[in-house]
């Protein structure tokens, strides 16, 4: 985490989503309409910083190392780049584990969601310590529906655009992902891989 001070904010209404600058609504392919199951997508017609978008939920987790846990959970993650190290990241969280106050999102060194590694961070001046601990501000919030949206901005993970470019990004139901109880552990609940904004 960089020295400037995180934000993050949650709990939108849906019909909010749309107001977050340069982002529009976008149903996601093959998802049911009725469930009005939509997430954001940056405005095609902006285009001064660069995006990584990932969609993601829980069917590309291994299930011989992780259980569904919320086989209806879909999510989306945008980082926007602010500067080469820089960047901000919108979520939007749906069918997941509600009233989450502390559920931990990271990018991953693979590029597999079956094969995730570990957290992926390089250390620097601007970057001393893990950027995705609950500590830094890498944990996303719920409602008590399982929804949850939000801003994180000024994180860094010491990698340029280009090389966070195809990792996997996971969320899990808690922060502790070390806990020395194995039953305390947070588990993956949702994957995806970054890819460009087309």
């Amino acid at each position: 985490m960089i020295d400037a001070p995180a934000t993050a904010s949650s709990q939108h209404d849906h019909d909010d989503l749309a107001r977050i600058d340069h982002y529009e609504l976008a149903n996601i392919e093959g998802m049911n309409a009725e469930k009005d199951l939509s997430i954001m997508l940056p405005d095609s017609n902006f285009t001064e910083v660069e995006y990584l978008h990932t969609y993601m939920d829980s069917k590309q987790l291994n299930k011989s190392v992780q259980k569904n846990l919320f086989p209806n959970m879909f999510a989306g993650i945008t980082f926007e780049y602010t500067s080469e190290y820089v960047m901000k990241f919108d979520y939007s969280i749906f069918n997941g584990p509600t009233k989450c106050r502390n559920c931990l999102v990271a990018i991953h060194k693979g590029s597999d969601c079956a094969k995730p590694k570990g957290r992926y961070w390089k250390k620097s001046d601007i970057v001393p310590k893990n950027p995705w601990t609950k500590r830094n501000g890498a944990v996303l919030k719920t409602d008590s529906d399982g929804k949850g949206s939000g801003t994180m901005e000024e994180f860094s993970n010491g990698y340029t655009f280009d090389e966070n470019l195809d990792h996997v990004v996971a969320i899990y139901d808690g922060h502790r992902l070390f806990a020395k109880n194995p039953m305390k552990r947070a588990k993956m609940i949702a994957c995806g891989v970054l890819k460009t904004v087309v």
